[in-house]
């Protein structure tokens, strides 16, 4: 009796195990589960077929479950639960109360990222990686649990190794990541600091007073100037210290050279000159500014053309030493010329043509060695070209015309050997065409015209035989014109009117083959028109009005090809005009060639000349 009860109390304790033993199996299995179905809850793009399938393929592995051990009985006698009832949050708490969501959902989401993790470094092939199914899963992390390290269904289990390479990837990319984070934050710290640091006079430097500064300026500016409120020096101070963005220092390097522009924009009106872009106000560097050119930092042009710019030129010009182009022509500049230009040593072009400058020229401008251009024509200068002049052996170009000069053209403007363009018109010089002009091989261009200069023209000049242009007008040149001028084979503009010329018009003229424009009117001009004139093709002008010429009209005239004008009036030339003349398209011919002829035939009888017939 005694071994029946212990017989039965042996099988019912051996049920017990197997039923918690089932237990324990069904457990883990829901465990699994529930990780299955929070991860099917953060993936919002699953579809419900999806879902469908899934639910199929537990329903079939809870199935193998159950009957593949005793064990199932015990789950059998807790009631199978319906799978979509697991889920609910209501039912999870009430059936398994000692699961904690919450660590639960972290060892998910651990597990999820170590799974794509693995998925995308180990290079699986197929929609499944390293932990099983497309869809992955996990269990609730227990140490003891069955399912522990594999996926849901566990059909691949994760071994020591795999997990030790996973974590080792893992390590690899973080750091690298970190890597990267530290790289930022070093060059997001050293970059401004750097620019800080090049800079740290702007935040650093002590403020220097104005005296400080008036000290530094004094090369260029006398110190009893900036005591004169508004004065263009004290206003330039002012804005350098008060208002320039730079804030220079009084060791910068362009400290001089910017307040220099600064004085020549207050003391040249430059609130009106006509800006382009940004005024020399607004602060930006001043090798940036408009008109300005630099090379090195170094101020080297300053080229205003017609920009309303207006006041006199400030002594702090001559400040720019390594200014090489001065060019402010056609403004309304005034006053003189200040003395500290001509230090300017390095100064290779000096134009101020078309302004309002008065006084003389300096002895001083024989300093300027290096000049080879120096244009002021069209302003009111007086005094004499002084004699210093004869040092600037680099000139090229030399233009006084339209002023108010007075003095002899010396011998020492013949020294500039390198002279292509003297252009002294339009003044009240004197004296004669001295016989060194002929030294200027390479003169392309000479107008000497309104002036009062007399004698004779040298026969020297046929040795100019680059001259294009030869502007003889309005002077009291007497004598003949030298045959020599007709080796002048390049000039293209040849303009002796009004003078006393005499004697013939050279036939070597007519070997001049790039004759433009003649001009020969009001001389005492006497003789035929040579018929060599015949041969001037590009000819268009032929202007001897004025003169005592004698003879008839040659009809080779009448075949110029180019001839656009002609005026022979007031001459003693006799005949009939040719008829060549009349299929020309001259522009100053207007008599009707039917009744020419009537009107010559009474003009030579009448009158003695041909008068009324060309302008």
């Amino acid at each position: 009796m005694a071994n029946d009860k212990g017989r039965q109390h042996s099988e019912k304790g051996s049920q017990r195990m197997k039923q918690g033993a089932g237990e324990s199996a069904f457990v883990d299995n829901l465990d699994a589960r529930i990780a299955r179905k929070q991860d099917q809850h953060s993936q919002k793009f699953d579809t419900q077929e999806d879902d469908v399938q899934e639910e199929k393929q537990e329903d079939r592995a809870g199935t193998a479950v159950a009957e593949t051990s005793d064990k199932d009985q015990g789950a059998r006698k807790l009631g199978w639960v319906d799978q979509r009832e697991l889920f609910d949050g209501r039912q999870e708490e009430e059936f398994y109360p000692e699961i904690d969501l919450k660590q639960f959902k972290r060892e998910r989401r651990s597990r999820s990222r170590l799974a794509m993790v693995s998925s995308s470094m180990t290079g699986r092939s197929g929609s499944r990686s390293m932990f099983g199914s497309k869809r992955r899963g996990t269990s609730f992390s227990n140490p003891n649990s069955p399912v522990a390290d594999t996926d849901v269904i566990g059909s691949t289990p994760i071994d020591a190794e795999e997990r030790t390479t996973i974590f080792e990837l893992i390590d690899k990319r973080n750091l690298c990541v970190g890597a990267v984070i530290v790289l930022i934050v070093i060059l997001a710290v050293t970059i401004p600091l750097v620019i800080f640091l090049g800079n740290t006079e702007r935040f650093f430097a002590t403020p220097a007073s104005r005296e400080q500064f008036q000290t530094a300026l004094s090369s260029v500016t006398d110190q009893s100037t900036f005591a004169i409120t508004k004065s263009p020096q004290s206003l330039a101070l002012d804005w350098l210290m008060l208002k320039d963005p730079e804030r220079l220092r009084l060791e910068s390097e362009n400290l001089v050279q910017r307040y220099c522009l600064m004085v020549l924009f207050f003391e040249a009106g430059g609130s009106g000159w006509d800006f382009e872009g940004e005024s020399w106000i607004g602060g930006a560097p001043e090798c940036e500014w408009e008109f300005v050119t630099c090379i090195n930092n170094k101020v080297t042009r300053i080229e205003a053309v017609g920009k309303s710019v207006s006041g006199t030129l400030p002594s702090e010009v001559g400040g720019l030493s390594d200014l090489n182009v001065f060019d402010l022509s056609d403004n309304q500049i005034s006053g003189s010329i200040p003395e500290s230009i001509y230090e300017m040593t390095r100064l290779e072009r000096l134009e101020l043509n078309n302004n309002e400058l008065v006084g003389t020229i300096s002895e001083q401008i024989g300093q300027l060695s290096n000049l080879n251009n120096l244009e002021l024509f069209d302003n009111d200068l007086s005094g004499s070209v002084p004699s210093s002049i004869s040092n600037l052996k680099k000139m090229v170009i030399l233009d006084f015309g339209f002023n108010l000069f007075e003095g002899e053209i010396l011998d020492y403007l013949m020294v500039m050997t390198d002279l292509e363009s003297l252009v002294l018109k339009e003044n009240s010089m004197d004296g004669t065409i001295p016989d060194g002009i002929g030294g200027l091989s390479d003169l392309g261009r000479l107008s000497l015209e309104g002036n009062d200069f007399s004698g004779s023209l040298p026969s020297v000049i046929g040795g100019l035989t680059k001259l294009s242009i030869l502007d003889l007008r309005h002077n009291v040149l007497n004598f003949t014109i030298p045959t020599e001028v007709g080796n002048l084979l390049l000039l293209d503009i040849l303009l002796f009117d009004t003078n006393s010329f005499s004697g013939m018009i050279p036939t070597e003229i007519g070997m001049m083959g790039e004759l433009v424009f003649i001009h020969i009117e009001s001389n005492q001009l006497s003789g035929p028109i040579p018929t060599s004139f015949g041969q001037l093709s590009k000819v268009q002008h032929i202007f001897a009005s004025n003169n005592l010429l004698t003879g008839t009209v040659p009809s080779v005239l009448g075949m110029l090809p180019s001839l656009r004008a002609i005026n022979l009036v007031d001459n003693r030339l006799e005949g009939s005009i040719p008829s060549e003349l009349c299929t020309l398209p001259l522009e100053g011919f207007f008599v009707d060639c039917f009744l020419v002829v009537v009107v010559v035939v009474i003009a030579v009888t009448v009158k003695n000349g041909i008068e009324a017939d060309f302008i």
